[in-house]
Formats: C-alpha cells, sequence, structure tokens
C-alpha cells in the first residue's frame, strides 16, 4: 500500500485517475474553534469544553491529506451463492458471537496523534448493533464525560454540566461534523460489533478473494453492493478468523483499519480483550478491556442522556 504526500493546497491523484483535492483537515484540540465549528455552534458552555478539551487533549490542529488507497489489482466480485468457499467463510463470519446481544465493559481507551496520547479510565454498554454508552472515569468523584447513542441520536454530558448536548447521525455513519469533534476512527456501530467480536458486514455484498503477500492467513475483499464502499478481511493462521480489516470508501481511500488483540472466551464468547483503530490522519485509537459481561442486562434509557 503506498502512501501519498500532499501539501494542504496540493492535489494528488487516485489510483484509478481521478484527481482528488488537498483539503486541511482539523485534526482536534486545541478545542475552542473544533467544538463550535463541527457542530455549527449548538455546542457551547465551559463545561462542554473543559472536559472535551481533557478527553481529547492529544490531538492537535494540523493539516494533512488522504494517502493510503487500496491497492491496485484485478478482483471478480460476485455473489458469494455463486462461490462455495466464499460463502461459507461468509456464514462462518455472521454466525460469529450472534447470541451476543448486550454487553458491559471496563477498561482503558487511548487515542494518539502526532506522537501525543490520552489515556483514560471508561465502562461501557452497548445494546447490539448499535446501541451504546460509554462513561469516561474521573479518578474520584462523577465522571468526566458521558456519550450515548440510541442508533439515531448522539448524546454528550459533561461533569458538571447541566446541559444535555444532543446531535443526530445515520446509523453506521460518522457525519463530518461528529467526526471532527469526536475523532475517533470507526464509526459507532462498527465499534460495537467489534466489541462484540463481531465483523461489520454489509447486508448485501460480493466477494472474491484477495493476495496476502505479507501474511500467510487468506484475505477476503468484499464490495458493499449499494454503498460501493470496500473492506479487505485479512484471516488468522487458521483461515477461519478474522484478524484484521481495512475499510475503503468507494473511491478506494482508507477510512480506517481495524485489528483485533488479546482474544478470550467469556460466557461462551469469544470476546476481545484489546481492540486497536487507526486512519490515515495518523489518529490511533485502542481500547484495554479488563473486565467483560456478555449478555449483560441492559435497560433502553441507558442510552439516552437525560437531566
Amino acid at each position: 500500500m503506498k502512501k501519498k504526500s500532499t501539501t494542504c493546497s496540493e492535489t494528488g491523484r487516485h489510483p484509478n485517475g481521478h484527481t482528488q483535492k488537498g483539503a486541511p483537515h482539523v485534526s482536534a484540540v486545541s478545542i475552542s474553534a473544533l467544538a463550535i465549528s463541527a457542530l455549527n455552534g449548538a455546542w457551547r458552555g465551559m463545561a462542554f469544553f473543559a472536559a472535551t478539551a481533557f478527553f481529547f487533549g492529544a490531538i492537535l490542529f494540523g493539516c494533512s491529506t488522504p494517502g493510503h488507497y487500496l491497492p491496485d489489482g484485478a478482483f471478480s466480485f460476485q455473489d458469494p451463492q455463486s462461490r462455495p468457499e466464499i460463502n461459507a467463510l461468509i456464514s462462518e463470519i455472521r454466525k460469529k458471537n450472534a447470541g451476543l446481544k448486550t454487553f458491559k465493559g471496563i477498561g482503558k481507551i487511548r487515542f494518539q496523534r502526532t506522537g501525543a496520547s490520552q489515556v483514560a479510565r471508561a465502562a461501557w454498554m452497548a445494546d447490539v448493533p448499535g446501541k451504546f454508552y460509554i462513561s469516561i472515569l474521573a479518578p474520584v468523584g462523577p465522571p468526566l464525560a458521558r456519550f450515548a447513542g440510541d442508533g439515531s441520536s448522539l448524546y454528550i454530558a459533561v461533569q458538571n454540566g447541566s446541559k444535555i448536548y444532543k446531535r443526530r447521525y445515520r446509523s453506521g455513519i460518522q457525519t463530518a461534523a461528529i467526526k471532527r469533534f469526536i475523532p475517533i476512527p470507526v464509526n459507532f456501530n462498527d465499534l460495537v460489533l467489534f466489541l462484540a467480536g463481531q465483523i461489520p458486514l454489509p447486508k448485501r455484498l460480493r466477494a472474491d478473494f484477495c493476495k496476502n503477500k505479507k501474511e500467510s492467513g487468506r484475505c477476503l475483499i468484499i464490495e458493499d453492493t449499494e454503498s460501493r464502499d470496500i473492506q479487505r478481511l485479512y484471516f488468522d493462521e487458521d483461515k477461519k478468523t478474522v484478524k484484521k480489516i481495512e475499510s475503503y470508501s468507494k473511491n478506494g481511500a482508507l477510512k480506517y483499519w481495524a485489528r483485533f488483540g488479546k482474544i478470550k472466551e467469556t460466557g461462551g464468547f469469544l470476546v476481545p480483550m484489546s481492540l486497536f483503530f487507526s486512519d490515515d490522519m495518523g489518529t490511533d485509537f485502542s481500547l484495554r478491556i479488563s473486565r467483560y459481561w456478555p449478555n449483560a442486562p441492559v435497560l433502553s434509557e441507558s442510552f439516552v442522556l437525560t437531566q
């Protein structure tokens, strides 16, 4: 995979021949402009400013342009039903932890950009596939910040803040405004599925095998037949377990990659105890999980923050 570097005013050429204009990328926090511009001035307040600045304080303003693209290659995307071996792999992936409907966890989250980083303790719960609650814990006292999503709206509350901040988002899609404000590489729905030890496959897809020159396991390339987005799935040596995913937009630009770390059997499920994510803007995001409760009871109202 080749890396293309450009300045903010230069243009880069996509491997497929399309010209793509570089644009300044707001990397995050020094956070004043970020919080105001990303959320169109709707989410203001000193408490919100302070907690968010703490949470994403490692990330600095900068200029970067996407440079990783889907490697060139001739792929014969086909309906998995016409390829028995691929169809069997897809079926196994879809069945992985299918009985895991909810979970709770405790651990540490880490953000890094340009060598600086922030680490925080956190607790979370989720209703698979797209509802979640995350609490960023303080050393003592109430949480520094709380985040929740009910599948259609994102909610944020901060320590000592009396206001709940709400923003609508489309299921499975991190809008530009939300990603600028909360710059994790992966969208919320995918994050919940990864935490559940599952793979975020599109509902309707076509697939083909791809070359995996660097590692011994096989590689499967998948096209979403609706969005035309692409995924590359890298399997472990057993050729059945997915260990890494690369997610690309329809024009071939890398959106994020995700890698499973340690896996542990808990309550009859193979669940991750560490997860690592990165994007093409130099953002690294990881979770190290110390406690995991599969199919723990959760209340639907937990995913909507109120006063």
